[in-house]
């Protein structure tokens, strides 16, 4: 006698603790994958950051050993100069930023780089590109931004150089005092700055990860997530 159909549904069905477990296997699987995914692109970040970072500072080096002197605004103040992040004054940015990159692009615009830029602050009369940056690597104004930026600072990277030629970055107003002492990251958020600069002619940092670990300017992120060259 066969039995009903009733029974034979109920012999292959799933019971609710069933389903809640293949749920939670699904859900956990689900969450490695989109962790994995997450650390991936953070690496990927981190990476294109610590390269753009090299690729300005052997920019501004390259150009100092052709000119003989460093990227910056003539008649700009004496002492080191120190570009900040963004490129408008009124949001605690440096508007030579946009001159910088002109010059280092070869005197063309990095935003379309069959434009040559005439008269501007800082010169490339040799018209030698030292900088090839891509186009979506750059902002509104052509300078380029930190992939990990959030604000209106942190989106670009900052650099310090020794436009006084001491050998000595960052030992000078305006650069002095705002370049961070990674070496005591995250132990010591009370002496961050460098209070004397460091050996060299140029610096370059950024922040990385920032609004995943809530740094502040008071509580600046730990060493590891930041990018830098000094």
């Amino acid at each position: 006698m066969k039995r009903p159909l009733l029974h034979r549904q109920r012999g292959i069905a799933f019971t609710l603790v069933e389903l809640l477990v293949v749920i939670g296997i699904i859900a956990i699987l689900a969450a490695i994958v989109i962790g994995g995914v997450s650390s991936a692109i953070r690496f990927a970040k981190r990476t294109k950051a610590n390269t753009e970072a090299t690729s300005i500072q052997t920019a501004v080096q390259a150009y100092y050993a052709e000119y003989g002197i460093y990227p910056t605004v003539s008649g700009a103040a004496s002492g080191d100069a120190y570009y900040k992040g963004g490129t408008s004054s009124t949001a605690g940015g440096d508007p030579n930023w946009q001159a910088m990159m002109i010059a280092l692009c070869g005197g063309y615009n990095p935003l379309t780089p069959s434009t040559i830029v005439t008269g501007n602050s800082i010169p490339n009369t040799r018209q030698i590109s030292y900088l090839s940056p891509t186009r979506s690597d750059l902002d509104a104004n052509g300078v380029l931004v930190n992939p990990f930026g959030s604000s209106a600072t942190s989106q670009y990277f900052f650099m310090a150089i020794d436009t006084d030629y001491s050998g000595v970055v960052g030992d000078s107003a305006p650069a002095i005092g705002n370049m961070p002492d990674f070496t005591q990251f995250p132990t010591n958020y009370t002496g961050v700055k460098l209070p004397n600069g460091t050996p060299g002619g140029v610096a370059v940092w950024c922040p990385c990860d920032q609004p995943q670990t809530g740094g502040t300017a008071s509580k600046p992120s730990p060493a590891n997530f930041w990018s830098h060259t000094y």
